[in-house]
């Protein structure tokens, strides 16, 4: 399970999964098709008024849900080398210069 949650309007909530998931199986199976349709319906209005951001985030839980352990290493390797890279990387717009007299050598006694 993804371990996310959301703040709209100052209150933190987990999705209904987490709490569909928590249910007992007896309590699952009395739903009625009118509470599933009501809980479709909430769902959907909660999915529209999310921002991207968020909506992103849940397909970003969905998707690494059907990823293998190795897939799931590669993704985490490649976003640390990508944010290494930024860091390295200095802006089109940045004043920052190299200095042209800097010595790298250290001199030691």
């Amino acid at each position: 399970m993804c371990s996310w949650k959301f703040v709209i309007v100052g209150k933190p909530f987990a999705p209904d999964a987490e709490h569909h998931a928590s249910m007992p199986e007896e309590q699952k199976q009395k739903l009625t098709y009118e509470q599933i349709e009501a809980r479709r319906a909430k769902d959907r209005v909660r999915y529209a008024n999310m921002i991207p951001k968020q909506r992103q985030a849940i397909r970003d839980c969905q998707n690494a849900r059907n990823m293998k352990p190795k897939q799931k290493q590669a993704k985490r390797d490649q976003y640390v080398a990508r944010r290494e890279l930024r860091r390295n990387t200095l802006h089109k717009d940045s004043i920052a210069m190299v200095k042209p007299f800097y010595n790298p050598m250290v001199d030691s006694p």
